[in-house]
């Protein structure tokens, strides 16, 4: 257990009106070190395994395995629920690519920016490019 000084993250917070709810406040600690963080007052924030934010689970080990195969899982319900659209004769291959783009792609990479991506699950995010 570490006691930090948190003092210039509290008044951060209470300038802007803010107030910490330390009941529900926790935070992930990526790595294997494990801290309670303690405040000057002796309160405390302590730490979880997963965080979901935004829909994306965020684990203390960084590994987003699980949320690149939940993206993945996603894509392709996507894919079978617009199965009547790819096949559609009177829809051109620019409009089914437009739809590919805005919606498909939008599903697989939501959350992308913050992945920590190990190369096996990059290849099996490129094998996901559908053709038409």
């Amino acid at each position: 257990m570490s006691k930090h000084n948190n003092s210039k993250f509290c008044s951060k917070y209470e300038n802007c009106g803010l107030a910490i709810n330390l009941e529900k406040t926790k935070y992930v600690c990526m790595g294997e070190g494990k801290e309670i963080l303690k405040f000057d007052s002796g309160e405390e924030i302590k730490t979880c395994t997963e965080w979901t934010y935004l829909d994306i689970k965020i684990n203390q080990s960084g590994d987003n395995t699980t949320e690149i195969k939940h993206r993945i899982s996603q894509t392709r319900k996507a894919v079978n629920a617009l199965n009547s659209i790819w096949w559609h004769k009177n829809i051109t291959k620019n409009g089914k690519l437009y739809i590919y783009r805005t919606i498909i792609q939008s599903i697989l990479v939501y959350g992308a920016e913050v992945w920590q991506i190990p190369t096996r699950e990059i290849n099996k995010f490129y094998q996901q490019k559908w053709i038409f």
